[in-house]
């Protein structure tokens, strides 16, 4: 719990909260959400959810609900790829990527089914595009895991 608040702490010294780094967050979920052809509600929520969390809720639901759906008009029209170089230059520092990825691995447990398949894929791809080694990418989602795991 002590490096979770020691974590947001430094977050809220860091993050100044503009368009692009709100965009990258939600860009990570929504990849995760898309990963098996479909956002599922439950999902959808999960993003929102733990943005406004990590947030304080500065940004209210609703304005991350309309990014949300931003940016998945935006992965309709442009297509993962785009949406995954996106992300590294959305979010400009290891601090920010690190969150964003921490985002997608709460979409990931949201449902409580994940594996090697589609979800799989898009955990490596994103872990990738956001330049966090296999380690740092397990342990923050063991972090995840363990307060979003139903």
């Amino acid at each position: 719990m002590f490096r979770r608040r020691e974590r947001k702490r430094a977050l809220e010294r860091q993050i100044e909260l503009t368009a692009m780094t709100l965009q990258g967050f939600v860009d990570a979920g929504v990849l995760m959400a898309a990963a098996d052809g479909e956002i599922t509600t439950e999902e959808y929520d999960q993003i929102a959810d733990v943005i406004s969390g990590f947030l304080d809720n500065r940004v209210s639901n609703r304005d991350i609900r309309a990014i949300i759906n931003e940016s998945v008009q935006m992965l309709e029209e442009q297509g993962g790829d785009a949406r995954l170089d996106a992300l590294a230059a959305n979010l400009v520092t290891e601090e920010l990527r690190e969150v964003a990825f921490q985002v997608a691995c709460a979409v990931l447990v949201a449902d409580g089914e994940y594996g090697e398949d589609d979800e799989g894929e898009a955990y490596d791809e994103i872990a990738d595009a956001l330049e966090i080694d296999e380690d740092r990418a397990q342990e923050l989602f063991d972090e995840v895991g363990a307060i979003y795991a139903d």
